[in-house]
């Protein structure tokens, strides 16, 4: 244990950055670099870990990517808090207040990514059922064009956003006032990098539609 304890990351890291092999497939090439990274987290350089995490949720490869590294630098912040390390940083939202809090939101952001026995957060609409009725959003994964389907009861004002993981608006999809009847809107998102996404849709500024996540494959 005592060998385990004292292994040298920083020799291991230099070593796998040396090897040409191992960064000429991209496949290969991002095992390596998430595994370089560990080796910082390792030797206690976090600052450079977290800025790693935070580059993959900023410029996944694939949606899972962005995932994965929410919930590893929530548990880079907690090791940090264990060892009173106290840097954060360009996201403090992503820092959990506690552990009990990091177990839950990786619960969820799991659930989220395998569809697991929680996965109804797909269809978790509000019930203003008075103002809007039959939202239908597709397909799932979105590619290149997004349909949002709904019913409103009575003119309404309605705004649509959608929003990355970390609570960023990315984009206004609709904002304006919709008469009585059945809507469909359509949305082309070539312009959206890849990624997962949470869509909002507003009615008479009341949230009626939460926590709708779109995969997007463009």
């Amino acid at each position: 244990m005592e060998e385990i304890y004292n292994f040298d990351f920083t020799s291991l890291k230099v070593y796998l950055d040396s090897m040409p092999n191992l960064h000429s497939n991209d496949d290969i090439n991002k095992f390596t670099d998430y595994f370089e990274n560990w080796c910082d987290i390792k030797n206690e350089d976090f600052e450079d870990a977290i800025s790693w995490f935070e580059n993959v949720i900023e410029n996944p490869d694939t949606p899972e990517d962005s995932i994965f590294a929410i919930i590893d630098i929530a548990y880079t912040y907690n090791l940090m808090d264990t060892l009173n390390f106290r840097y954060v940083g360009k996201y403090p939202e992503l820092k959990p207040v506690s552990r009990s809090q990091f177990t839950k939101d990786r619960e969820i952001l799991i659930d989220k990514l395998f569809h697991l026995k929680h996965s109804n957060y797909s269809e978790e609409f509000g019930n203003d059922s008075s103002i809007i009725d039959d939202i239908k959003i597709y397909p799932s994964p979105v590619n290149l064009n997004l349909n949002i389907n709904f019913t409103l009861n009575s003119s309404s004002l309605i705004s649509i956003e959608l929003y990355n993981l970390i609570g960023q608006r990315i984009k206004t999809i609709f904002d304006g006032r919709l008469n009585e009847g059945p809507h469909s809107l359509k949305f082309k998102t070539y312009t959206i990098k890849s990624g997962m996404y949470i869509l909002v849709i507003n009615s008479n500024s009341t949230k009626v539609c939460r926590n709708k996540v779109l995969i997007l494959n463009n």
